[in-house]
């Protein structure tokens, strides 16, 4: 028997999910700021989450694997890092910081001492994105070969 947890379906998951999640929490930021044309953004909602899928993907891959792998392992030696409040604070916070720094490419500007509403917005959904990837990733973690589905 190894120690080894097995995560593999968990990275899986999570880099599929990072641009549908993140089409999801950008649309529903549209319909935060403009609620009334929400039938109107509907249709192109889901040509843009099957697009995101490949973007996403791409995008998420190594803040995936780096998040969930280090969870994972952090998790065999600690029972508080298997929650899901754990993961949800681990994602939401990896995704703030990852989001922040591709934002600070664009916009050459320091996130926090720089009123850019660009940065400030690409950290608040890179936190949500990152923390609603996570535990979705947590779902498919596991550590004990009894866990398993």
């Amino acid at each position: 028997m190894s120690d080894i947890p097995d995560y593999k379906k968990g990275v899986g998951v999570a880099i599929c999910s990072a641009g549908p999640i993140g089409t999801l929490v950008s649309w529903l930021g549209l319909l935060i700021s403009a609620p009334s044309n929400w039938r109107d953004t509907l249709p192109s909602l889901l040509v843009v989450m099957s697009l995101s899928l490949f973007i996403g993907a791409f995008v998420a891959a190594v803040p995936a694997i780096f998040g969930v792998s280090v969870m994972a392992h952090i998790g065999r030696r600690s029972e508080g890092a298997r929650t899901y409040t754990a993961w949800g604070l681990a994602g939401a916070f990896g995704g703030a910081i990852f989001m922040t720094q591709i934002a600070m490419l664009f916009e050459g500007a320091d996130p926090f001492l720089s009123p850019h509403p660009f940065v400030w917005l690409m950290t608040l959904h890179g936190a949500a994105t990152g923390a609603l990837c996570a535990l979705l990733a947590r779902r498919y973690v596991r550590w004990l070969p009894e866990e398993s589905e």
